[in-house]
C-alpha cells in the first residue's frame, strides 16, 4: 500500500495496518453467503426456470459492476466500519467505565452496539459524539432489531429519515430532514427514534 493511500484511509479516520485491514475484508467477505457470488444465475436455474424468468422481462444475463458492485460495497463498508471501530478496552476507557461494564451493556442490555469480530468485540463509532456516546443512544439502540446487519444498522442511524423532520429555524416554513444520529445529537427525545426503531 502506497503512502498516498495510507494518508487517505488516516485522513478518514482508518488507522488499521494494511494486513489488518486486508485480513477484516476477507473475514467479512467470508461471513457474506456463499449463494450471493453466483454471476451467472442461468447456471443455477432450470431452462424452464430461465425461459419463465426471462418471459417475465428479468435480464439474466451475467453482470460484472465494476465499482458498483453491491456485494463489494457492502464488503467495503462493513470492513471500513470495523477499522474505524474501538475494542472493548478502548470504549472503556473512554466511557471511564470497567470493560465489564462494557461487555454487560453489549451483551445484556444491548444499550451500546457492537460486532463480534472472532473472539473479540468491535464498537463502531457512529454512536460516539467525540469520547461521549449519542446523548439517547443507548434506548435507541436496545430497540433496534437484532436481525439487522451491521451495514443495515451504520446506514439507518446515518441517513436522513423523512419521519425525523423539524421547521429550520428563522423559517417555519420549511423542514429539515434528520438523521437518526444527527436528531439525538441535537437535544431531541430519542423516543421519537426508538419507535421508528422498533417498527423496522
Amino acid at each position: 500500500m502506497n503512502r498516498q493511500t495510507l494518508a487517505f484511509l488516516h485522513a478518514h479516520g482508518i488507522t488499521s495496518k494494511p494486513k489488518s485491514l486486508e485480513k477484516m475484508l476477507v473475514d467479512v467477505i467470508e461471513q457474506l453467503p456463499s449463494v450471493a457470488y453466483f454471476r451467472n444465475p442461468e447456471h443455477e436455474l432450470s431452462k424452464a426456470e430461465a425461459a419463465e424468468l426471462e418471459d417475465g422481462g428479468f435480464d439474466l444475463t451475467p453482470k460484472n459492476h465494476g465499482r458498483k458492485d453491491p456485494i463489494g460495497r457492502y464488503a467495503a463498508l462493513y470492513a471500513g466500519m470495523l477499522s474505524k471501530s474501538k475494542s472493548v478496552k478502548e470504549t472503556a476507557k473512554m466511557l471511564g467505565v470497567n470493560p465489564s461494564r462494557v461487555r454487560q451493556r453489549l451483551v445484556h442490555e444491548r444499550s451500546l452496539y457492537g460486532i463480534k469480530s472472532g473472539s473479540e468485540w468491535r464498537i463502531p463509532l457512529f454512536q460516539f459524539n467525540g469520547r461521549k456516546l449519542v446523548p439517547g443512544v443507548g434506548k435507541v439502540l436496545a430497540a433496534l432489531p437484532i436481525s439487522l446487519n451491521p451495514v443495515s444498522v451504520l446506514s439507518w442511524f446515518m441517513v436522513p429519515n423523512p419521519d425525523l423532520e423539524a421547521p429550520e429555524e428563522g423559517d417555519s416554513r420549511r423542514t429539515i430532514r434528520f438523521s437518526p444520529r444527527d436528531w439525538l445529537l441535537i437535544g431531541n427525545s430519542p423516543e421519537k427514534v426508538v419507535k421508528l426503531a422498533e417498527a423496522l
